[in-house]
């Protein structure tokens, strides 16, 4: 997909790069940034929960994208052989997970959301719920992703919501 995007073949793509870590390292770079507009809107702790539910909405349509759920499929797999391959994107979770629970403790402390003993791990647990319903969603009807992308607000902020 890199390679089409880029208009070249895919041996001059390695061409570019000393290793298959080192490409996939390079897209980890590049899903940063692409997640430094979501990861941003976390700070916003004025309404929590309106934060929220943009977070979900957002990070959903993301990871819903059909090209980004094959590219994560496939990054899931091979960091599952090659652990080193991972540690970039280890990174990218890990500072979502920590804006989001900061989130959820800001929501807690103004009485919006539920008192939460454990807001790392519900963060974990959030995100792994977008991002498995995001995977469905890449291969749904159209129709079918703004239903599911409705249902999963509604899920999150059931869950957290005092």
């Amino acid at each position: 997909d890199i390679a089409k995007k880029a208009n070249i073949s895919l041996g001059n793509l390695y061409n570019h790069f000393e290793s298959k870590a080192a490409l996939i390292a390079e897209i980890a770079s590049l899903e940063a940034a692409e997640l430094g507009d979501i990861e941003g809107n976390l700070e916003d702790t004025a309404a929590p929960d309106m934060t929220i539910e943009q977070f979900v909405r957002s990070y959903f349509d993301y990871v819903a994208q059909p090209e980004n759920a094959v590219l994560a499929v496939e990054i899931t797999a091979e960091a599952m052989r090659t652990p080193d391959i991972a540690k970039g994107f280890v990174h990218n979770r890990e500072r979502l997970v920590t804006k989001l629970a900061d989130l959820l403790r800001a929501g807690e402390e103004q009485g919006i959301f539920a008192p939460n003993r454990h807001p790392e791990e519900q963060a974990n647990l959030i995100l792994d719920l977008i991002e498995s319903a995001g995977l469905r969603a890449a291969f749904d009807k159209p129709g079918l992703r703004s239903r599911t992308r409705k249902a999963l607000i509604e899920m999150v902020k059931r869950a957290i919501c005092a």
